[in-house]
């Protein structure tokens, strides 16, 4: 891969291509991690063009796209808390597309986003077999602040939430 990402806000458009990046995306992400009928009922719930198109549209939340030659290579939100922290709550790039710093690229917007609306840290929750979710949080300076689990049907689920203080950056 050789094109360079452009990174934009979504628009409502854009959710059936978000979907499809999330669908071939969690199955690399969470083989091992999350029972497959658990993905299912996950992505169907999260990622149905309605449900994106009312995730890109909410207020005090970012939602970008990463994208090359008109195609949709990966994906971010962000949300702004009541408490005033930002909170990122999904991103994913296309596994062809991963360490060439378009994940970077979907971060760096939404932090900047989040601090130029008041955030001064924001959280993550990433779950704890993700090796690869682990190692691109920790890279960019997030901390663990704790361990927490998630029930699920017929499985538990261990989550870790990291933080990174944006007053630092």
């Amino acid at each position: 891969m050789e094109a360079k990402a452009d990174v934009r806000l979504a628009v409502a458009q854009d959710a059936v291509l978000i979907g499809n990046v999330a669908r071939r995306t969690w199955n690399d992400a969470y083989a091992g991690i999350i029972l497959p009928e658990n993905q299912e009922r996950l992505l169907g719930r999260w990622y149905a063009p309605a449900a994106l198109e009312e995730a890109i549209g909410q207020s005090q939340s970012w939602f970008y796209v990463a994208v090359v030659q008109g195609e949709v290579i990966g994906f971010a939100q962000f949300i702004m808390r009541d408490n005033g922290r930002g909170e990122l709550t999904r991103i994913y790039v296309l596994p062809e597309w991963q360490r060439q710093g378009v994940g970077s690229g979907l971060l760096g917007e939404g932090l900047a986003a989040l601090s130029t609306h008041g955030a001064d840290e924001v959280f993550v929750h990433v779950e704890k077999g993700n090796a690869g979710g682990i190692g691109f949080y920790e890279r960019r300076g997030f901390h663990l602040v704790r361990e927490f689990s998630l029930e699920l049907p017929e499985q538990n689920l261990e989550l870790l939430e990291y933080a990174l203080s944006l007053g630092a950056r």
